[in-house]
């Protein structure tokens, strides 16, 4: 089980420190404004990040193994938390809002749905699902 954690933890860790790094550059050099598309890497990163932290989590509390659907919607409900953030704070605004925040929870749903299934098929095995439920 100690193995099936260490996975699971190392490849969020891994994305997360991705999305840091890249967020610190972006934010130093004003990168956003100028990459219009860097923000989409970063969101489907971060929705691959939250997906791979709630089944970690989940999987270390040894409560269950979440489902899709228990995924996705801790996904969509974070991102949307995020999208809230930024329209507050003023980092997302103009006549781009309804398009930009769309695709940003679009890009965190495809990024949660594609960690979770490749989670589900390379960082657990088989039995993790038994193990966990016992």
């Amino acid at each position: 089980m100690l193995l099936l954690r260490s996975r699971i933890f190392w490849a969020q860790f891994i994305v997360i420190f991705i999305v840091a790094a890249v967020n610190v550059v972006a934010t130093q050099y004003d990168l956003y404004y100028y990459i219009w598309w860097l923000d989409i890497p970063q969101h489907l990163l971060g929705g691959a990040w939250l997906a791979l932290t709630f089944v970690w989590l989940s999987l270390i509390l040894k409560k269950y193994d979440p489902t899709f659907f228990q995924v996705f919607l801790s996904v969509l409900a974070i991102g949307i938390a995020w999208e809230i953030y930024e329209y507050v704070f003023g980092i997302s605004y103009g006549p781009m809002y309804v398009y930009d925040t769309s695709k940003d929870l679009l890009m965190d749903c495809i990024g949660g749905i594609t960690a979770y299934f490749l989670a589900q098929q390379f960082l657990l095995p088989p039995s993790a699902e038994s193990e966990t439920t016992s």
